[in-house]
């Protein structure tokens, strides 16, 4: 006797087989509704987009040259950067740079940071224009003398 002849093992067979198949879909159906999400924070976003960039940047450096690290070697140690207009350029160059705001800086730090560039570059062309002065004595009047004497004077009061 063959097994698939008997009735009575063939219903078995098959309620077996519906209650497994019946689990299987439960399962399923409830694996469905439980699935794992991971959300960063906005702030954990920020970071995350930080590290990109880092690692953009350091991508950049990576690709000079020798003899353009050594150029740049160089103007550190011969304290290029601290020059005032060099400074005001990097910061300039820097806030132009939509990507670097969106990261880091807010509408009201954006405003003082620019105001305080902008101030920094006037007192950069006082100072040129007064040096240019100089090199052509247009200082050199006894109404100029007795005026920077005065404000000395006035300043110390």
């Amino acid at each position: 006797m063959k097994i698939y002849d008997n009735p009575n093992i063939v219903n078995y067979l098959n309620k077996e087989n519906s209650k497994a198949l019946n689990s299987y879909k439960k399962d399923n159906e409830s694996s469905k509704l439980v699935e794992d999400k991971l959300e960063l924070s906005a702030e954990g976003q920020r970071y995350k987009e930080i590290a990109l960039k880092s690692n953009q940047a350091l991508e950049v450096i990576n690709s000079y040259k020798k003899e353009e690290l050594e150029i740049i070697r160089e103007r550190v140690n011969s304290n290029y950067y601290d020059r005032e207009e060099v400074i005001s350029g990097i910061a300039r160059s820097i806030l132009d740079d939509e990507e670097f705001q969106n990261l880091f800086l807010n509408d009201k730090m954006k405003n003082v940071i620019t105001k305080y560039i902008d101030l920094r570059e006037k007192d950069i062309e006082k100072v040129d224009l007064s040096r240019i002065k100089v090199q052509n004595s247009s200082y050199d009047q006894e109404e100029i003398y007795e005026k920077v004497a005065e404000d000395i004077i006035n300043t110390y009061k």
